[in-house]
């Protein structure tokens, strides 16, 4: 039977019974059916040898091509045909078995696959069957360190094996290729992306590592929609919004490569805004114009952590692979003075024109407030201020 097109973690009781539909599912590269689970075990050799066989089947679902194990559907046991969904049978304490999952996972996977989806499935007799949704790692290779192992396991077919030294080596050397071409795409983004008004502001850049498909499909609703529930006012409750990308929601138009700020808004070029098809996400505002013409660091913390959020925001709703490079920094500043309302100075930004912060590497799971927290003391050693992140009143 064709299997269900909706999501795993969409799926519900009648998606289960199709299973069993003549002809009956088969296994497949991205199809696994699992009649026990014994991670709960009493017994060591069998809690110990289930632990051992998830993490092999979580790490060879992201190192090839993703997709779900089913926990608690029984398969045939007949070797000489392709395995296939005989019975429903369920598991119990589903709750259980998803944390002992994420604790292995969390515990035993070095470099973890983007975060994994669990969809409970209530059947009869007070059993679930819980699918595990995997996704395909993008950017990584996922190494299963259990039981003084350390091993890169890939599926196949249907069936896990060990990767060979070769296609270790020939992963790892596409990715750094793919890695060095989003520097490269960084780059270029701070010497023609960003505006050319000489005014100080603050950029922020967020670009994929893995460009190759420029499918997102993004659309001026779309986006404003992202905008107004943006989870940067979910991490900052507090935050006033002044410096963030809600406040351009209303000025997108459909650009070149994907939705960006109108220019006709601001003739100044003030502020800048666009989301590529391949993910990119480039936010900046000029922060300039106080009294005394002083900037306020509330403002620049501001737009740092709203770029961040959006990013994120942007790779979830549109399933961009999590691996990413993020880079900010504070251009045109000279020795402009910056300001806290709660500081009683204005100490003086070092003489350079620009503050580049350190460029760092995302994946799954990432978290915007800690990228953040990580350059707001880069930032505050670069103005030779002490703890400026406890003088913000919305961190």
């Amino acid at each position: 039977m064709p299997l269900s097109s909706k999501p795993f973690s969409e799926w519900n009781k009648e998606d289960l019974n199709a299973l069993l539909t003549d002809p009956p599912a088969e296994e497949t590269s991205q199809l696994d059916f699992k009649a026990e689970c014994n991670l709960l075990s009493d017994k060591p050799e069998l809690r110990n040898k289930a632990r051992r066989d998830t993490l092999i089947d979580i790490a060879s679902m992201a190192n090839g091509e993703g997709g779900a194990l089913i926990l608690g559907v029984k398969q045939s046991q007949d070797p000489s045909s392709t395995p296939h969904a005989t019975e429903i049978i369920g598991i119990q304490d589903p709750q259980r078995i998803i944390k002992t999952i994420e604790d292995l996972v969390s515990s035993h996977l070095r470099i973890r696959p983007s975060a994994l989806e669990y969809n409970v499935i209530s059947c009869e007799g007070n059993v679930s069957v819980v699918v595990v949704d995997v996704p395909k790692n993008t950017y990584s290779l996922t190494m299963v360190a259990f039981d003084n192992l350390n091993q890169f396991w890939i599926r196949r077919d249907v069936s896990n094996r060990l990767m060979s030294i070769d296609e270790i080596q020939y992963r790892f050397s596409r990715f750094h290729t793919v890695e060095a071409s989003a520097e490269e795409e960084l780059a270029r983004i701070r010497t023609i992306g960003l505006p050319k008004s000489q005014r100080p502001f603050v950029w922020f850049s967020g670009v994929p590592v893995d460009r190759s498909i420029d499918h997102i499909p993004v659309k001026v609703d779309q986006i404003k929609k992202l905008l107004d529930e943006s989870s940067y006012f979910v991490d900052f409750p507090q935050a006033p919004g002044n410096c963030a990308p809600r406040q351009l929601a209303d000025v997108l138009s459909p650009s070149l490569h994907g939705i960006s700020i109108s220019r006709e808004y601001d003739v100044q070029e003030r502020r800048y805004l666009e989301v590529r098809r391949d993910g990119t996400v480039v936010f900046s505002v000029c922060v300039a114009g106080l009294k005394n013409d002083t900037v306020s660091l509330s403002g620049i913390y501001e737009t740092l952590a709203s770029g961040l959020c959006l990013f994120a925001d942007v790779q979830n709703q549109f399933q961009v692979g999590k691996a990413a490079i993020v880079q900010a920094g504070f251009k045109n500043c000279g020795n402009l003075p910056v300001v806290d309302p709660r500081l009683v100075y204005a100490p003086k930004l070092p003489p350079a024109d620009d503050i580049v912060l350190k460029m760092v590497q995302v994946s799954e799971p990432w978290k915007p407030k800690e990228v953040f927290l990580a350059w707001a003391t880069q930032l505050a050693n670069a103005l030779e201020i002490e703890q400026p992140i406890q003088r913000s009143p919305w961190i």
